[in-house]
Formats: C-alpha cells, structure tokens, sequence
C-alpha cells in the first residue's frame, strides 16, 4: 500500500466520522429544542436560537461516550 492510499482512507474514515457527529449534534438538538420549548418558552427566548446554540455545544460532546450516552438518556 502506498503512502496516498493510506492517507485518502484515513480521510475518507474522518469525513464519514464528522458526518455522523453532525448528524447526532443535529438530531438532538432538534430533542432538545422540543424539550425546551415545553418548559421554556414562556421565559420569551426563541426556540430556534436554543437550538443553534445546543448544536453547537452537542458536537463538542460527540466525541466522550459518557456525555453522549447521558444526552441520548436525556433526550
């Protein structure tokens, strides 16, 4: 195997890894964006900007199974 097979599976490896984290990010956003509108919504904070910002936070989770498996548990 040469040097660029190599490094063109570890990028292929790493594009479908980072795909599924921002599939997940994005999926329980979505959960938690319902979970929040239920309790929140009468605080006036939109839903929509929660659920940005909970995606954005839930990618930096992907990566720990502990944190993964709570936010799966919770939503």
């Amino acid at each position: 195997m040469d040097v660029d097979n190599i490094q063109s599976r570890a990028s292929c490896n790493q594009s479908a890894t980072e795909q599924k984290k921002k599939e997940w990010a994005e999926e329980h956003s979505i959960r938690l964006q319902g979970l929040f509108e239920q309790w929140q919504k009468p605080l006036g904070i939109s839903g929509q900007e929660y659920r940005r910002y909970a995606k954005d936070e839930l990618s930096d989770c992907y990566e720990d199974p502990i944190l993964r498996s709570l936010i799966e548990s919770i939503t």
